[in-house]
């Protein structure tokens, strides 16, 4: 990672700062004081003080620039410094802003958990409501499943007792059926005797029943429609 300007310019300058050379000045006042006089100075010696003097120029303009570059990069570090300054007030102040609202955000909080702690102790009488429920109808279905089994077998008493009174109800139901049979071959019979009786009526009576008035009266309107009257037709020669 590169390093900044302004280390740079300083890590120089502290090592311009560590040459411990000797100044041109003190140079040049030596050279001089070893002459007997300014006319004795030759030159050499003279372009020798030009060439200190040179040196230490250009040491100083080196050191003059580092400087340059140091305070650019000081005014680049101070400027950076008030930007970050700026947005550390702005923070500050969002911050502040926040806090505010923070606090009425927890105020709030306070309430809605007081609000949901009521809630709560609602929500848990209303289950205990609903357990005791619970436990009332697990005891009533206990009960019914008694009763249920207590039906069950009740209904199967009821049953067999329906099957031993079918069974009744069809042998009177079969004795009824025979007997309404016999009233039926009864009721033909008598019918038929009947349809008989009034063909010969429209014949001569007298003919077929006789002329003695009790006899005749006793096969018209008697009760004996039997085996004698076929036999008294049979004797006055019935057309059957």
């Amino acid at each position: 990672m590169p390093k900044p300007k302004s280390s740079t310019a300083l890590t120089q300058l502290n090592v311009l700062d560590e040459v411990k050379e000797e100044k041109a000045i003190d140079r040049i006042l030596k050279i001089i004081d070893n002459a007997p006089s300014l006319g004795y100075i030759n030159k050499t010696q003279f372009y020798t003080m030009v060439h200190f003097l040179e040196k230490e120029a250009s040491v100083k303009d080196k050191q003059l620039k580092l400087k340059v570059e140091e305070t650019k990069a000081c005014r680049e570090i101070i400027q950076k410094l008030k930007n970050n300054l700026k947005q550390n007030e702005t923070d500050i102040k969002m911050i502040n802003n926040n806090r505010s609202r923070i606090q009425i955000a927890i105020e709030m909080l306070k309430v809605k958990t007081e609000e949901i702690r009521r809630e709560s102790d609602v929500v848990m009488e209303s289950i205990l409501d609903y357990r005791r429920n619970i436990l009332d109808l697990e005891n009533y279905s206990k009960q019914q499943a008694e009763f249920i089994k207590e039906t069950q077998k009740e209904t199967k008493n009821y049953i067999k007792t329906n099957q031993e009174l079918d069974q009744i109800k069809n042998t009177a139901l079969k004795e009824r059926f025979i007997k309404a049979n016999e009233k039926e071959k009864s009721l033909n019979r008598f019918l038929r005797h009947i349809t008989i009786v009034r063909k010969n009526l429209t014949h001569d009576p007298y003919q077929f029943f006789g002329s003695d008035q009790s006899e005749r009266d006793d096969i018209v309107f008697g009760n004996n429609f039997g085996a004698n009257a076929k036999e008294k037709f049979k004797r006055r020669n019935s057309v059957y």
